[in-house]
């Protein structure tokens, strides 16, 4: 595949950023899945890499998962979602979220009196929330072990 040809899958594929997921058919998963081989195979050459490695491998994974056949949506970080959207993403009730802007455990602002909260902040939660929730765990299998149970 040639670079031109992958660049523009690229931006057929992944444009700046969007926010509908990205279906591709039969044989655009093929082309995304030789362009993420290509692109693999040519970044381990510093005279030819055309991008920083970071962002090489987001790339790649980007066209393995539509080559895959999975859906693939980008969004900013810095896109502000609106209680209900933030509650979806989360995976709880928009009265649950509300309560978690009104107490602070997740940033938000008020754009004429609606809250608006960051994207990035929402992520920042829901991986503390996990986090703490596998330091739960963790207790909980020591706490078995000492008392003989595990």
């Amino acid at each position: 595949m040639k670079q031109n040809e992958i660049m523009s899958l690229l931006e057929v594929t992944a444009p700046r950023y969007f926010t509908d997921p990205c279906f591709l058919p039969e044989e655009g998963r093929s082309l995304a899945k030789s362009a993420a081989e290509t692109i693999a195979r040519t970044g381990t050459d510093e005279s030819v890499r055309l991008l920083p490695v970071e962002l090489q491998e987001i790339i790649i994974d980007t066209l393995r998962m539509v080559a895959e056949g999975q859906a693939v949506a980008g969004i900013p970080l810095q896109t502000e979602l609106t209680p209900v959207q933030a509650a979806e993403f989360l995976g709880v009730s928009e009265s649950f979220l509300l309560d978690l802007l009104g107490s602070g455990k997740i940033a938000s602002r008020k754009v004429d009196g609606k809250p608006l909260t960051l994207l990035q902040d929402v992520l920042e939660y829901k991986q503390e929330r996990k986090r703490r929730r596998l330091e739960t765990v963790d207790e909980l299998v020591r706490d078995s072990q000492r008392m003989g149970l595990y």
